[in-house]
């Protein structure tokens, strides 16, 4: 999709990505059952951004999957199925 996109549309929004304050959505999520997966080998969102997120909600079930890339639902599909059927069970049980 990016590849489809005009650079002069990406020039436009790119700045954005700079005055995101996207800590500020950890507070909602400390309040909810979450999940964390990352890939090791993910070249487009590092692995430390996966630590760092990791870091925000301790309480989040959390897997860092080695030989993983970007594509973990489709290459790790079985260990994404669990984690969010892990999560289902989780959110259910706090109603």
């Amino acid at each position: 999709m990016l590849a489809e996109t005009r650079l002069e549309a990406v020039a436009d929004y790119y700045p954005a990505f700079g005055e995101v304050d996207e800590y500020r959505a950890f507070e909602v999520l400390r309040s909810v059952p979450t999940a964390v997966v990352g890939g090791e080998d993910d070249r487009v969102t590092p692995v430390d951004h996966t630590d760092r997120i990791v870091e925000q909600l301790p309480d989040a079930d959390t897997r860092r999957l080695a030989r993983c890339g970007h594509l973990g639902m489709i290459e790790h599909h079985g260990v994404f199925n669990s984690v969010l059927d892990h999560l289902v069970e989780r959110a259910r049980s706090r109603q």
